[in-house]
């Protein structure tokens, strides 16, 4: 064996011409050699010289030292081979070594041969099993070697670094000891199960705060016997969160798309409630009936309300920007929490008769507003006055200097003011940090994400967040959006001049409920209709009657060939058709995509024959 770098071999002989002629033999093989003359010598010195590469063991120690139990102490602190030295060849001397070492002994005074021959055997065979451990270590799950009666006789080390223990306090002991802290196997134990069906079994189980999925598998010889078992500990605690958090996931994406559905079919039946009420509002003249009409446009309206709220759940969070009137959804904030804030709380409000408005996401704006509502009134346990109040807002020069110039020309300002308890200054420095709260468990304990939201929420707005608040004497925030430019369509309250106009408009919708309403809202509105029950049956309208039709009113929801569809068809046979899409349910960034191959219009069911009105006239006018 060639030796390009030279390796060091301990003698631990306490004969010294012995240890003296095994020593000149060893260096003439081009090794480097140590020597001690005890058990005890030996040890420390194997332990603390990194550069030994292999141990040769006398058997027989002197002054009471034994050298299979030196050979143990060794091992249980460093892996090295050993190889025993040793004056005797009978059969319970072999079978001692077996236990102690995978290789092997050397009679003494057998010659440079056979010793130079049992020491390059034994670093090789090393050199094989470290390569194996290497890989065996490589594993980042627990990995076992057990006995059959499951003594752990090998573990990676990983094994280590789980129990944070060392090599010697593992080896020798029962799996389960070490893993259950018990002097009997657990129930089911999937060691016991594989060696007796000779197959792979596993388990998993919570172990504290982990989830642990514990796999056994026989290691079978050659001979076909069962000689020892590799058992596998991985924690799965991670995976089985993340699968969690994916079936929540998809549950709530189930839920929305459900959501949406209804609110797709609930819209079909409010169009027809709301459109055929807007047109009885007006030819009604009774003023009795008509104050029954308008209890039902109000009734209807506020269930498209609720569908409007079904489809933002739907978004699953996605921004919908829009023009939005600020004290209009101040007062829908406020009834909905009519029967949550504490009555002995007094709500003023002080909202600005012309105020602007905003371009934002109306569920997170009444999110937002609901927070700030909710996080006063609990400021107010004992009761106190809440002052909301609106304005439009130039930025002045100081208001400039505290939040820089890259400002938008012109706000509008919410302000929510409360006479609660107030804050010190270390709380108010922390209120928009994700899960800090104050409230402590003596009330309902607060998740610290109120504020932090409605921060982030303000931020994503271009908006500015303020708060200035005193110990005892209440805190107002004060929230700044910038001005829309998006033109706002405010509630019809009352009745507005209807804008007429003629030519003939193509209704396309899958409901006779909506074709039938559309029609009549159309024929008041002085336009002639053609009603198509469907895609296919309205592209081959609008093939023969091109160019008679102005503008074609279309469904996006309907069976065999839904709106885009249709509208892709529309514009092979005329790349300017003038389409208006209708719908009660447009899926994530599905309008803005419709947009861009370039759909005119929206009129979103349910709708009135005002907004009808309103839409096509801004579009046929031009």
């Amino acid at each position: 064996m060639e030796n390009p770098e030279k390796k060091t071999i301990l003698i631990i002989e306490d004969e010294p011409v012995t240890a003296e002629v095994t020593a000149r033999i060893i260096e003439k093989l081009g090794y480097k050699v140590l020597r001690a003359a005890s058990g005890e010598e030996g040890l420390q010195m194997a332990v603390a010289d990194d550069s030994v590469s292999l141990i040769l063991l006398d058997m027989d120690l002197g002054a009471g030292s034994d050298g299979p139990e030196t050979a143990r102490r060794i091992l249980a602190k460093k892996i090295v081979p050993i190889v025993f030295h040793t004056s005797h060849s009978e059969k319970e001397y072999v079978e001692k070594v077996r236990e102690i070492t995978l290789y092997g002994y050397v009679i003494k005074n057998s010659g440079s041969f056979v010793l130079q021959s049992s020491i390059e055997m034994a670093l090789e065979l090393f050199a094989s099993n470290q390569k194996w451990q290497n890989t065996f270590d490589s594993i980042d799950d627990m990995l076992f070697i057990l006995s059959l009666d499951y003594e752990i006789l090998n573990a990676n080390r990983a094994v280590s670094t789980a129990l944070s223990l060392s090599r010697e306090q593992i080896l020798g002991k029962k799996c389960y000891e070490l893993l259950n802290c018990q002097d009997h196997m657990m129930q089911g134990c999937p060691a016991r199960l594989s060696a007796a069906s000779r197959k792979v079994e596993q388990i998993e189980y919570e172990d504290k705060s982990k989830i642990l999925k514990v796999s056994s598998w026989p290691v079978v010889e050659l001979n076909g016997e069962v000689s020892s078992l590799a058992l596998l500990v991985k924690d799965i605690t991670l995976q089985r969160k993340q699968e969690k958090k994916l079936l929540e996931t998809q549950k709530m994406d189930s839920i929305g798309h459900l959501a949406g559905g209804i609110a797709h079919d609930f819209n079909n039946m409010l169009s027809g409630i709301l459109g055929y009420a807007s047109l009885l509002a007006r030819t009604e003249t009774d003023p009795e009936k008509k104050e029954s009409i308008k209890t039902i446009i109000n009734s209807a309206e506020m269930a498209a309300s609720l569908t409007g709220k079904l489809l933002e759940f739907g978004r699953a969070g996605q921004t919908s920007l829009g023009p939005i009137l600020l004290n209009q959804y101040i007062e829908e904030t406020l009834s909905i929490l009519h029967h949550t804030l504490d009555k002995s709380i007094n709500i003023k409000l002080d909202l600005h008769g012309d105020l602007d408005s905003l371009d934002g996401d109306s569920s997170q704006i009444m999110q937002t507003m609901m927070n700030l509502f909710i996080n006063a009134a609990e400021a107010m346990s004992n009761g106190g006055t809440l002052t909301i109040k609106t304005e439009n807002f130039l930025p002045h020069r100081e208001f400039m200097s505290i939040h820089g110039n890259r400002l938008a020309e012109s706000y509008i300002m919410l302000s929510v003011n409360d006479t609660g308890v107030g804050m010190n200054d270390d709380t108010r420095k922390r209120i928009f940090e994700p899960f800090f709260t104050t409230k402590t468990q003596t009330v309902v304990r607060g998740t610290g994400l109120g504020l932090a939201k409605a921060y982030g929420i303000v931020k994503s707005h271009r908006g500015i967040i303020e708060v200035e608040t005193e110990e005892g004497k209440g805190t107002t925030f004060r929230v700044y959006f910038p001005r829309g430019k998006i033109s706002p369509v405010g509630r019809h309250n009352s009745l507005i001049e209807l804008k007429r106009g003629s030519g003939t408009i193509l209704v396309v919708d899958d409901e006779n409920t909506v074709l039938k309403m559309a029609n009549d809202m159309l024929s008041m509105l002085g336009y002639t209709t053609i009603i198509a029950n469907g895609g296919q049956e309205a592209v081959d309208i609008y093939r023969k009657n091109t160019a008679d039709i102005a503008a074609v009113l279309l469904d996006l929801k309907m069976p065999d060939m839904d709106g885009r569809q249709t509208y892709a068809k529309l514009k092979e046979i005329n790349a300017l058709v003038c389409v208006i899409l209708s719908s009660g349910f447009v899926k994530n960034n599905e309008l803005g995509g419709l947009i861009e191959m370039g759909i005119s219009g929206f009129c979103p069911k349910p709708y009135r024959i005002e907004k009808l009105s309103e839409t096509l006239s801004s579009l046929l006018s031009h």
